[in-house]
Formats: structure tokens, sequence, C-alpha cells
């Protein structure tokens, strides 16, 4: 029996396969789900996202994103320095290929890229094709 839907995750839910038909609704949950989660100060027991460890990781993720935006992902929500104070990043979620800088490294921030895919050899293909070891569930 061939699975009608295969997802295959990096470790940290980072980078979901998910099939093109799906994707509309999907991304528009997720960016919703993004966008409501609390970004502060993790001492705080309401908040959802704390800070990076320092200055250094949070230009890093920023970099990545804007090198997703440069090379053509599409940007769902975030993406942005959230205050001036501390090393605060917005969720972030974007739509990618596989080929993209952002799939390919890990960027350690909150950031989720979203690849669609039409059937399950073409996601096959993209599993198989990372150097690095991934999760999968069905």
């Amino acid at each position: 029996m061939r699975p009608t839907k295969l997802r295959t995750e990096c470790c940290g839910a980072a980078c979901p396969f998910l099939e093109e038909e799906e994707l509309d609704d999907f991304s528009q949950r997720l960016a919703t789900h993004a966008q409501s989660l609390r970004v502060g100060d993790p001492a705080d027991p309401e908040t959802e996202v704390g800070s990076l460890i320092n200055e250094r990781q949070m230009r890093r993720v920023l970099h990545y994103i804007h090198t997703a935006k440069d090379e053509g992902a599409r940007i769902i929500t975030g993406g942005s320095r959230v205050g001036t104070v501390g090393y605060f990043i917005d969720p972030t979620v974007f739509v990618a290929s596989n080929s993209l800088t952002i799939v390919r490294e890990e960027i350690s921030g909150p950031v989720s890229t979203i690849i669609p895919f039409d059937d399950d050899d073409e996601v096959l293909n993209m599993a198989n094709s990372s150097e690095y070891g991934l999760t999968a569930v069905l």
C-alpha cells in the first residue's frame, strides 16, 4: 500500500514537505499560529518564543532570512527583528524549494520552511537528496 501523504521533517521540524494541493490552507494556518506566538522574556511563563543566544546568532538568522528572500523563497510571515533590546526574531515561515540555502543548512532560530511537492517520487527524491540524516513521518 502506497502512502497518500508523505512528510519528511528535519529533526527540529523546521522543514516539512507538504503536498502542493494542501499548501495554501496549511501555510495560512501555520502563519496564523506563528503570528499568535508570544515573543519575549524566557523567564515569563507566558512567553512561547525567547531570544536567541547572542547578537552574533541573531545576525546569522537574519542573514539566512535575507538570503532566502534573495534566492526566491516566499515569506508567509515574520522575518524581522522584534524590538531593539535583546536578540528576538519574529517566528518566520517560508515556502521554498528544496534546493535553497535556508533548507540545506541549519538555522537554529524561529524559522520554518514549507517545501511543496506534487507526488511521492518527487518528495522521495527531495528527501534523499539531503546530505543530512532526516526523520520521516507519514
